[in-house]
């Protein structure tokens, strides 16, 4: 005969203090994803953009990473994950040590023969000027003497000659120094206006795909460690075909071009405008809600389709009557780059479906 024992009500678990436990279990995990998705975008930052260290690929593989966390469910997938990896990370790292530690050393031998350079230079001058200047003093003591009348003023002239000598050599390299300074400075110009120019599209002159790319990661990676709300809007030209059709290839891009501008002038001056590809174009707006981004997107909306784009045709001026849709999204816990687009780009096919004219929020 089996007995079975009789729990008293005192040795069982209170379900309010066993719900209160998993509750503190949850959130201690969430600061944990929380502080691991922070490391995450720290080490990202760590790495240098260097081609040589492959930088790029580095990148990735964080970013992979950090996708896929939030789906390992046990601590042994969290482990393998880690393990699999971890390899890889700390590898990268010592190479971007070791690389930085030859480019010191380089470095630091480029300051020693500079520094050589410049003292063994400053020292010929300062004795060049010295030599001249006391050889002037010389002849000065010379014509100090009364009964050498004729030498005196020939001195004094071959004095003031050479001190003339000292002056010009002076602002000759004075010269030379603004001249180098200048050609460094029109260096640093070209370089930055290189950089600008591969950050934007050639035919509207806002940023490229690649820049937005850039802008977008860099604020998803910030909302790992600062949460701060912001939205995409994702825009097509409706019926653009028809105009490449019926106008040419030509007034197509300068519709592209008067869209571009559009967009830049009616949004606002922080919201980052790009041209997506073709006729697409996608704004993202910081610090924007899903709500405040709908109502820039209907307000851009309606000033395109009452704007009367015109079209210079022979000898006479026609016009075009445009419209767009739009579609918006708002960045969530768990976005990625290209989940936030297809959400954006989900919302715009939704505005086309619709009957085109319109703006989806999603």
């Amino acid at each position: 005969m089996f007995f079975r024992s009789k729990r008293s009500p005192e040795d069982r678990p209170d379900p309010a203090e066993l719900e209160k436990r998993l509750a503190a279990l949850g959130d201690r995990e969430t600061a944990c994803q929380s502080a691991i998705q922070t490391l995450l975008v720290l080490l990202k930052n760590f790495a240098l953009e260097l081609d040589e260290l492959k930088s790029a690929d580095f990148r990735s593989q964080v970013t992979e990473f950090s996708e896929q966390l939030p789906g390992l469910e046990t601590g042994d997938q969290m482990r393998r994950a880690m393990n699999k990896r971890s390899q890889r990370f700390e590898a990268f790292i010592e190479r971007q040590n070791t690389y930085l530690l030859e480019r010191e050393a380089e470095l630091r031998k480029v300051i020693t023969l500079l520094s050589n350079a410049m003292a063994l230079l400053n020292r010929e001058n300062a004795a060049y000027h010295q030599q001249i200047l006391d050889q002037g003093t010389n002849f000065e003591r010379i014509i100090a003497l009364d009964d050498l009348r004729k030498i005196k003023t020939s001195l004094a002239e071959e004095v003031r000659q050479l001190k003339s000598m000292v002056e010009q050599k002076k602002q000759a390299e004075s010269q030379q120094l603004n001249s180098l300074s200048g050609q460094v400075e029109v260096l640093r110009d070209e370089l930055e206006k290189t950089r600008d120019e591969n950050r934007r599209d050639p035919l509207t002159g806002i940023f490229n795909r690649r820049a937005m790319d850039e802008y977008l990661t860099s604020l998803i990676d910030g909302n790992r460690i600062r949460r701060k709300s912001f939205s995409v809007l994702m825009l097509d030209i409706d019926n653009f075909k028809v105009v490449n059709d019926q106008h040419g290839h030509l007034v197509g891009d300068q519709v592209i071009s008067a869209m571009a501008g559009a967009c830049v002038d009616i949004l606002r001056e922080d919201d980052f405008v790009a041209r997506f590809g073709g006729e697409e174009f996608v704004a993202v707006m910081p610090g924007a809600s899903l709500r405040a981004a709908g109502k820039r997107a209907g307000n851009l909306r309606q000033a395109v389709a009452g704007t009367r784009f015109s079209l210079p045709v022979d000898d006479r001026e026609d016009y075009l009557h445009l419209t767009v849709s739009i579609g918006v999204t708002d960045f969530r816990a768990g976005d990625t780059r290209q989940s936030l687009l297809e959400r954006a780009d989900q919302a715009l096919y939704q505005a086309k479906a619709a009957g085109k004219n319109q703006v989806v929020t999603l």
